[in-house]
Parts: structure tokens; sequence; C-alpha cells
């Protein structure tokens, strides 16, 4: 039977969540969905950003108009998991930018999700979704993982001012070809070390 090793805020986390982070595994909405909110309540100031982990995104996909709005209602600048990738909404120039580690396999998901956002925040229907030079992965299951980096990495460097040319290339130098390893531990140290501290939901 799975153990419960965290209590963070809104997500739970049990050993069998933590173990993808310990192989050679794809990523679950719960690991992503942790992570986000971490984001979200460390450094969510300090880039403007809302973190939508994957479960809100599938909702807003499939919700209608009145309920993708409720759900978006308080967004800002939106960094959304889109299943296996990142798309990240710039509100100031109506631009999204779709970060897609897995050579573009996930632009369908990113464009039907821009369109239930500009709806749902009543954005300008012309809204422009760019590919961004995202960094590739070198397997077919670290695209979660690349979602997290990037995530990361994207708030740091809008945050030192960074645009988004900088940004792209600051993707390029901090996530080399092996990196995901490394983020994968970093995740799991990070997820023990909260549960060392007897973080609760909140």
């Amino acid at each position: 039977m799975p153990q419960k090793v965290l209590d963070y805020h809104d997500v739970l986390l049990y050993d069998s969540d933590l173990g993808l982070l310990e192989d050679e595994e794809w990523l679950n909405d719960q690991v992503i969905s942790f992570y986000f909110e971490y984001l979200s309540r460390e450094k969510s100031r300090s880039c403007g950003f809302t973190f939508v982990p994957g479960a809100t995104t599938f909702l807003l996909i499939n919700a209608g108009s009145e309920d993708a709005a409720a759900v978006v209602e308080a967004l800002q600048p939106v960094a959304a998991h889109t299943g296996g990738s990142l798309l990240v909404l710039d509100l100031n120039s109506s631009e999204a930018r779709h970060y897609d580690s897995a050579r573009g396999a996930n632009a369908g998901v990113a464009a039907e999700l821009l369109q239930k956002l500009q709806a749902a925040l009543r954005l300008d229907a012309g809204a422009k979704l760019v590919t961004a030079a995202s960094p590739q992965q070198q397997n077919g299951y670290d695209c979660g993982v690349y979602v997290l980096a990037m995530a990361d990495l994207i708030c740091d460097a809008r945050a030192r001012g960074l645009d988004w040319a900088g940004v792209d290339a600051e993707l390029q130098r901090a996530l080399p070809p092996g990196a995901a390893s490394q983020w994968r531990s970093a995740v799991l140290a990070l997820a023990h070390e909260l549960a060392g501290k007897g973080k609760v939901r909140c």
C-alpha cells in the first residue's frame, strides 16, 4: 500500500509518486502539481506568474466558456502544463510561448488551450502563439521533468529582467542533454526536505 510522504498545501505525495523521480519514468500529475505549487508559493511573486498544473489545464480544455472563465478568473501571466509541454501566456504582449521538449508533439494541445484562455480571459483573439526554442529531451519519458525545469528557469530569468530572447538562451544554457537526471534528483530532494520539515496542508 502506498505510504504518504508529504502533505504540501493542496498536494499529497506518496512514495509511489516520488519513485517516479528515481527511475526513468514519466512524471505523473501529482509530482508536477507539487512542483508548480512550490513555485507558486516560493517564486511567483518575483516573476509574476501563475503556475497552472495539468489537472487544471485539462479542466480548461474540456470546460464550457463560463466554467473556463471561473477557473481562470484570478490568473495573471500564465505558465501552464499542457500534458508534455509548457505554455507561457504573457498578458502584457498578448503572446503565448510554447515550450515543447518533444519536438512539437504537443502543439495541438497548446493551441487549444490558448483558445480557451483567450475566451476565458476575454483577450484579443489575435494573440500570437509562438513556438519557442525549447531544449529537447533525449528520450520518451523526460517531458514532465523538462516542464518543471523550464517553468522554474523561465520564472527566474524573467525575475532578472531578461527578455524572451534572453530567456530562450538561458534555457539552452541551463538544460543541456543529460540535465534531466539532475532535476529529478533536485525535485526528489526538495520533497524529502519539505517532508522532513513537517510541511502540512494550509
